[in-house]
């Protein structure tokens, strides 16, 4: 456990032509979660649109794609889009289910993991992102949906 840091020369035996040499560090070690979040209760975060807690009632899926699930992935509640069907197909938004603050600034190589069930459109008719920031006001995208992303079993993890 730990870090460690090192220099490696890369030499061409041949001619020596490209030899170079870099600075190399390797961090040992096994990730810890800092930031959990217990979906069980509502957290409490900002939902604009047709964002909701509670729980998923298997709806939806009619015309396209499949049902809503009928519980979450580690318990019966999850934050989702009408939770009693399938999202309105009339325009609007963009609507954002934001989280609360979570102080990284003492953290290094920090991820995001969650499941998701993903069971929409695909752009330019719907989109959906995972974006980050360091102060509530500047977003970066960290995750875009580029294609259709409709299958059976549309319940994934999700690591970035």
């Amino acid at each position: 456990m730990g870090v460690y840091a090192d220099t490696v020369d890369f030499v061409n035996i041949t001619d020596h032509d490209g030899d170079t040499t870099r600075d190399v560090e390797l961090v040992v070690g096994v990730p810890e979660a800092v930031h959990v979040v217990n979906m069980d209760t509502n957290p409490g975060w900002s939902m604009t649109g047709e964002w909701q807690f509670g729980g998923p009632q298997g709806l939806g899926g009619d015309a396209h794609g499949f049902p809503d699930p009928s519980s979450g992935a580690t318990g019966v509640t999850v934050c989702g889009v009408n939770l009693a069907g399938d999202y309105s197909t009339v325009p609007g938004g963009p609507y954002y289910l934001t989280t609360r603050a979570f102080d990284c600034s003492n953290l290094a190589q920090v991820s995001l993991k969650f499941q998701r069930w993903l069971n929409t459109d695909y752009p330019p008719y719907a989109s959906a992102t995972v974006e980050v920031s360091n102060d509530g006001t500047s977003w970066a995208s960290v995750w875009l949906l580029i294609r259709r992303r409709r299958c059976p079993d549309p319940l994934r993890p999700m690591g970035l």
